[in-house]
């Protein structure tokens, strides 16, 4: 686990709604909520270029990309946000179509309801499911840390999947960004996978000293 020191992680969003970063995390390709996130530094989420800062592509637009470059695609198959749903992270592998999970959060009357939604319609259990205020950076972390689904008896979607992707490469390096972990309203989220990742490649190779992928 990364140096909690190095990090403040009881930080707490005051809110998720009503903010630039709401507007951001509706946009369901990862590619395009990328860039309407640098372009936004410039002109303003409000100035962003339809085509980039809307929620959902046309079926029609979303395969003419998806033959051109599948990795276009990435998110654009989640599912749709439901009312007052925001997203709060996302995960992203980088495979051919940047496979995406969306952790959203969405405003119930007296709580926040948590759900994490993948291209594929899988069903994840995870901890917490609900708090009544936003999840400080810690309990961000316990709950993405916490995601599992039937099919997978470790928890988590980094390690497990860097672990499952390790044969596909010639060194472990390789495998420091196949797993991206970001958030509009936790800034301090993908600095500490990325230090996850570097701790992850020191035990593979503490692990297979003499192994030509160590």
């Amino acid at each position: 686990m990364p140096a909690k020191e190095k990090y403040n992680i009881s930080y707490q969003p005051l809110s998720y709604w009503g903010l630039p970063e709401s507007e951001l995390s509706k946009i369901k390709g990862t590619i395009r909520q990328l860039k309407a996130a640098d372009s936004a530094v410039d002109t303003g989420v409000e100035y962003l270029p339809v085509n980039i800062s809307k929620s959902a592509m046309s079926d029609a637009i979303r395969d003419l990309i998806g033959r051109y470059d599948p990795q276009l695609m990435g998110g654009e198959y989640l599912p749709d946000y439901e009312e007052g749903e925001v997203e709060i992270a996302r995960i992203v592998l980088d495979n051919n179509t940047l496979d995406t999970w969306s952790i959203r959060a969405k405003k119930e009357q007296d709580h926040i309801k948590y759900n994490v939604v993948d291209e594929y319609e899988t069903i994840y259990n995870f901890n917490p499911t609900e708090t009544t205020e936003p999840l400080t950076f810690e309990m961000l972390i316990s709950l993405l840390d916490s995601i599992r689904d039937y099919t997978n008896p470790d928890a988590g979607l980094t390690n497990p999947y860097r672990d499952f992707n390790l044969h596909t490469v010639d060194h472990p390096e390789e495998e420091l960004e196949f797993v991206t972990v970001y958030s509009f309203f936790y800034t301090e989220l993908t600095n500490w996978y990325r230090d996850e990742a570097s701790e992850w490649l020191e035990y593979m190779k503490s692990k297979y000293p003499n192994s030509p992928k160590a």
